[in-house]
């Protein structure tokens, strides 16, 4: 390899990693600095260090008010990195007084007044009840399941009460303390949490190993604050004072406390000191958190930039690679020493930055990244080396100024100038860094750093290929240029050919269909349906709306209308009702094919005896027109047949939680289904007017009219406002059908698979001519 590593590189990402970030920060125009300011909000800074303080000691819980508000659900605070733009309806004034009432038990009593106080002295207990419970709890495992029983229950008092009271007894509560602990960071109280800790501390309970784990795993997940992270140093800290050996278990906890909170400073002086070896060295963890944090920060860096800087956009996404390519090395680096065995996340966690990045070049690293750990051929052309960002990239930015501008209209960009009457411009800092690291930066060369390594060191072994690989390698081959015919490639080689083949997902078949959707290949959105997602029992409504928009942007193809009537009726076989979405797009497929003679003209599954005999060109167009307005109502009369059906007997209600449980999934919208029955109408009556009477058999046309009638109804604006917020279940007859046919799609892949079986066999039993031979040979 042409890349050396002498040493960790996380000291190395150390220094560069500030440096870039200062950097990046720099070189702004001043005449920018009014639309920053206008929208910038005051943020505390988050480079103060906390004061350190014994750990007998710790620093009280900050009345810092959060930079952005906390959110709820049910069960608590929200938990991850996806929840973060939901904004759930919570009852503020709730919330302020459930943290009240738990910061008084936090704080209401102390080692020498015990545990009933003025706080908590009008409580549903009294001090004979604490000792009552305690006589019969003297394993301390029966004393931490009745704790947590008791939080469950809601008595966080009691439970208080107990563990204080167990704890002036001496009797053994470490894991009881933790539940306390745990029970105030789920509800979403970090602070209340801490003051449960110094309490904990204070009445000489030390914390152990899983106690540190719990609280910095807890503020990971509490609401963006810089008094968060600084809790979560001071706890990070104080390990080291204890008497509980550090482990990377604890680092990786604070890692993400920084990843979580956007610190991405604390991030890297905390990942600087950790040794190359021991009990503290990196794991696949530590770097999984730090591939992620790269990926975040840059994101929320580029969120602050205008759509239109585009230059400084992809310098961030270019600094964010070179930072991740950095990281990649000392993992190759150790992996190959057999330091350290790296596994999924990581290797993922890097895909998904390198399919952050601006350039097609990136795009095509996260293949070679696959070939590399995971022995995956690469199909997709390797793409030529330009300055220029990538397509998608383009078009991304694109949209966002589009939206941006439907928004709101920009203001008047008014430069500051000096007493020259000259734009202010800031002043680039940090001279010597900004040498040095480019210095450091023409000395890396990473145009190695995804080759084969596994053929030529001993001992390393290819990582298995899952549903979230697949998934990341459909969509690099839906943004390279030319990536769909190696897309079907890779789909076709890790499902079907290659000896560890794998069942995908319905993530990866959906993220396929998109690729599908781009290339216009309808066909093989139908196949995918029939003879894999089909089979699988991964055939669910949002494969059959991406299949059939394959099919609308594949409305040139004259086999188009054969497509989408086979997928119809692939739908009615996988689900319980048919969807009114794809239902909605089978119709608007049918009114563009209406609207292109040329494609008409030579669509298959129309009849074509009759049109020899006509010679106005007029005429036959109608005849056209008609027959494929025939082939669309023969293929739609099952599925508008069932929804009627469930309208009229499938009780129809709210869609709520109890309502799936009580009348089974399978339900759909009632708005959508009466829209669509209305559409299907239109189409009818259309094919019934007299322009197409020549062209319309009469058995059919009086087929058409009875319809025509039944589906009057939901043209009504009394059945639209019935069905307007309520969601349709099957019937009972539909759900004991739809089980029929499930049964026989369960019977017909069974003998798919004995068949495959037997032709298997067939091949590898030698005939007893090649026995012969084989004879003659020896």
């Amino acid at each position: 390899m042409s890349f050396q590593i002498p040493g960790s590189a996380l000291s190395r990402v150390l220094r560069s990693g500030i440096v870039r970030q200062r950097l990046a920060a720099t070189g702004a125009q001043a005449g920018q600095l009014r639309s920053r300011l206008s929208a910038q909000r005051s943020y505390s800074n988050a480079n103060d260090a906390l004061e350190e303080t014994p750990i007998d000691n710790d620093p009280e819980p900050s009345s810092e008010v959060s930079e952005r508000p906390a959110r709820f659900t049910r069960n608590g605070a929200n938990r991850g990195r996806k929840q973060r733009g939901d904004k759930p309806v919570v009852d503020t004034e709730m919330r302020k007084q459930e943290e009240r009432a738990l910061m008084a038990i936090a704080t209401g009593s102390n080692a020498a007044d015990g545990e009933i106080n003025d706080e908590i002295r009008g409580a549903s207990f009294n001090r004979k009840t604490i000792n009552m419970e305690l006589k019969w709890l003297e394993d301390p495992r029966d004393l931490a399941d009745r704790v947590a029983r008791i939080l469950r229950s809601g008595d966080p008092a009691m439970a208080a009460a107990l563990v204080r009271q167990a704890q002036k007894e001496g009797k053994r509560c470490d894991v009881a303390w933790n539940h306390l602990l745990s029970y105030c960071m789920q509800r979403g109280f970090p602070q209340v949490a801490f003051k449960f800790y110094n309490d904990m501390k204070k009445r000489g309970r030390m914390p152990t190993s899983v106690t540190y784990t719990l609280m910095l795993k807890g503020l990971a997940d509490a609401p963006k604050s810089t008094a968060n992270v600084k809790m979560a140093e001071s706890i990070y800290k104080s390990i080291k004072n204890s008497e509980v050996e550090p482990s990377i278990i604890h680092t990786n906890a604070m890692l993400s406390v920084c990843d979580r909170h956007n610190d991405m400073e604390s991030l890297w002086r905390i990942a600087g000191d950790l040794p190359e070896e021991g009990p503290q060295a990196p794991d696949m963890r530590t770097y999984t958190i730090i591939l992620g944090a790269l990926q975040y920060a840059a994101r929320h860096d580029i969120d602050k930039l205008s759509p239109h800087e585009t230059d400084k956009i992809v310098e961030r996404k270019d600094q964010m690679v070179m930072e991740g390519k950095r990281i990649w090395a000392d993992v190759l680096y150790r992996w190959t020493k057999d330091q350290l065995q790296i596994d999924n996340h990581v290797v993922n966690a890097m895909a998904s930055l390198l399919l952050e990045g601006a350039r097609e070049r990136d795009y095509y690293d996260v293949l070679a990244l696959y070939h590399q750990t995971m022995g995956i051929p690469i199909f997709a052309k390797q793409p030529a080396e330009t300055t220029k960002c990538s397509r998608f990239t383009l078009f991304r930015l694109a949209f966002l100024r589009r939206s941006q501008e439907l928004v709101s209209q920009p203001a008047e960009d008014v430069p500051f100038v000096d007493e020259n009457n000259q734009p202010l411009r800031e002043e680039p800092e940090m001279e010597e860094d900004m040498e040095e690291a480019e210095a450091e930066e023409e000395i890396e060369n990473f145009d190695m750093i995804f080759d084969s390594v596994v053929p030529k060191t001993e001992g390393l072994s290819y990582l298995q290929p899952g549903s979230k690989e697949l998934t990341f390698i459909e969509d690099v081959c839906h943004r390279l240029p030319q990536g769909f015919a190696a897309g079907y490639s890779y789909w076709d080689h890790l499902t079907v050919e290659s000896e560890n083949r794998f069942e995908p997902d319905a993530i990866a078949y959906a993220q396929y269909l998109r690729l599908l959707r781009a290339g216009r290949a309808s066909k093989r959105a139908v196949q995918v349906l029939q003879n894999q997602a089909l089979p699988s029992g991964n055939a669910n409504e949002k494969l059959f709306h991406l299949a059939m928009a394959c099919c609308r942007r594949d409305r040139n193809n004259a086999s188009v209308l054969l497509h989408a009537n086979e997928l119809l009726d692939t739908m009615h076989k996988a689900l319980v009702l048919p969807d009114p979405r794809v239902l909605e797009s089978y119709l608007e497929l049918v009114q563009a094919l209406s609207q292109a003679p040329h494609v008409l003209l030579n669509l298959r599954g129309l009849p074509k005896e009759e049109r020899s005999k006509i010679t106005d060109l007029k005429a036959l167009g109608k005849r056209l027109q008609a027959d494929l307005h025939l082939a669309a109502i023969t293929a739609l009369r099952s599925q508008v047949l069932q929804l009627h059906e469930a309208l009229q007997n499938g009780k129809p209600g709210r869609s709520s939680r109890w309502g799936t449980l009580k009348n089974g999934s399978g339900n759909i919208s009632g708005s959508l289904a009466v829209k669509v029955m209305a559409r299907v109408r239109t189409v009818i009556d259309e094919t019934l007017k007299a322009e197409y009477a020549p062209f319309v058999p009469k058995g059919d046309r009086k087929g058409l009219q009875s319809e025509s009638k039944l589906l009057r109804t939901y043209s009504d604006k009394e059945t639209v406002k019935k069905f307007g917020n309520l969601s349709v279940y099957p019937s009972i007859e539909q759900k004991n059908a739809f089980r029929e046919r499930q049964l026989d799609i369960a019977d017909e892949a069974s003998d798919r698979k004995g068949r495959k079986a037997d032709k298997s066999e067939e091949v590898q039993e030698p005939t007893s001519s090649d026995n012969v031979k084989q004879e003659r040979e020896t």
